[in-house]
């Protein structure tokens, strides 16, 4: 009979715990798991003078900017005043693994916490730099998590930071934070070269998941070349229409006969609320100076160049560089004389038809002024006049 009765209470002991494991599980939220997301969260801007602010009803007022952010942040890289005013943050935050979760905020003045649409954590009001923490319990996955906060005035302050059972105490990483989209977009190729005599240019071509509706696509252009110098000005934003998933960006150099480094031109995709990116959104072209390269001269063509300026800064350790490419076979003399003609320096080289030659002068004794460069070979006799300053 006693053996019965410790039967049943067994059964009813692994019912009781069968069914206060399942209510556990079944309190865990849900995941909202949006099909896209990009990383970062969105923030929307408010600005007020003076007045009671609402953070539950914050987004009801008219914003004054929005855009992406890394994490949450009250700082200087989104306000535009230190006083009176307002941030919303909106996303989604990956949880690991399903357990309950403690989120705190510290903030200077009021903030909110909430998942979905839970209120976990109401620090609101205006106070200095408050601790307050509420807890949730999850399953593991992206659940929408929003960060309401305001800025009265005196000092300012806002971190959100999270904890469980086996995780200590810390901030949000950023790459716990994404935000939802609809539309990705990219740039490709990743890198391209292009001859700066190249007349057709480097074409690079935007994309997007889509061809719905109308987008707007700013990008911000950089590098080391100079847009109007190096390369051709362009427009630094594209336009989609309605059925059109792709657009062209061509960049074209600007030919001079100047030897120089070669020049880079970047163009770099923010993200932003209407659209997410694939990749890193940056792309690179270089422009490759091909007046230094002797097989693009023509038959007895020589060039003569200086330093980037035109002239030869000897100060500076600049050279005299000469190109040529003779028709014959055999030497060519090349001498340099000052305009008093007086002999300063002179070489002799080996030349082949056809094939192109370098000659460099090392100005470094040189006094400043015009000198004569004279060539003399088999099939070539050419002057040319080169400037030297110290």
């Amino acid at each position: 009979m006693l053996s019965t009765k410790r039967a049943v209470l067994s059964i009813c002991v692994l019912a009781f715990a069968v069914l206060f494991i399942g209510r556990a599980h079944a309190a865990l939220r849900q995941p909202d798991n949006p099909p896209l997301t990009d990383t970062g969260l969105s923030y929307k801007y408010y600005e007020y003078v003076g007045s009671t602010i609402t953070l539950s009803t914050l987004e009801l007022r008219t914003c004054i900017s929005s855009g992406i952010v890394a994490n949450f942040s009250g700082g200087s890289d989104i306000r535009r005043t230190v006083n009176w005013y307002a941030l919303l943050f909106k996303g989604y935050i990956d949880i690991p693994a399903d357990d309950t979760y403690t989120f705190t905020l510290i903030s200077d003045d009021g903030a909110l916490l909430y998942i979905g649409t839970t209120t976990v954590v109401d620090n609101d009001g205006v106070h200095g730099s408050t601790l307050v923490s509420g807890s949730i319990d999850l399953k593991a996955g992206k659940h929408e998590i929003t960060v309401p906060y305001f800025q009265d005035i005196g000092g300012s302050t806002l971190q959100v930071m999270y904890e469980s059972a086996g995780i200590a105490r810390q901030a949000v990483a950023d790459s716990m934070l994404s935000h939802g989209i609809t539309t990705l977009v990219s740039i490709t190729p990743p890198d391209m070269t292009v001859s700066e005599g190249n007349t057709e240019g480097g074409t690079f071509v935007i994309s997007r998941n889509t061809s719905s509706g109308t987008l707007f696509v700013p990008f911000v252009i950089g590098g080391s070349a100079v847009r109007g110098t190096d390369y051709v000005s362009l427009a630094s934003n594209v336009l989609f229409a309605e059925g059109q998933s792709s657009a062209t960006v061509t960049i074209l150099p600007i030919d001079n006969t100047l030897p120089e480094k070669d020049r880079v031109v970047t163009i770099a995709i923010p993200r932003t609320i209407e659209y997410g990116i694939t990749g890193s959104g940056n792309v690179t072209m270089t422009i490759h100076d091909d007046d230094s390269d002797t097989a693009l001269l023509s038959d007895n063509e020589v060039r003569l160049y200086g330093g980037e300026n035109g002239y030869v800064n000897s100060y500076l350790g600049e050279k005299m560089t000469l190109f040529m490419k003779p028709s014959l076979s055999g030497t060519v003399s090349v001498k340099v004389y000052d305009l008093v003609g007086k002999l300063v320096w002179q070489e002799t080289v080996e030349v082949t038809a056809g094939t192109g030659s370098t000659v460099k002068w090392d100005c470094a004794h040189a006094a400043s002024g015009i000198y004569l460069v004279h060539l003399k070979g088999d099939g070539i006799d050419l002057k040319k006049k080169i400037a030297v300053v110290r």
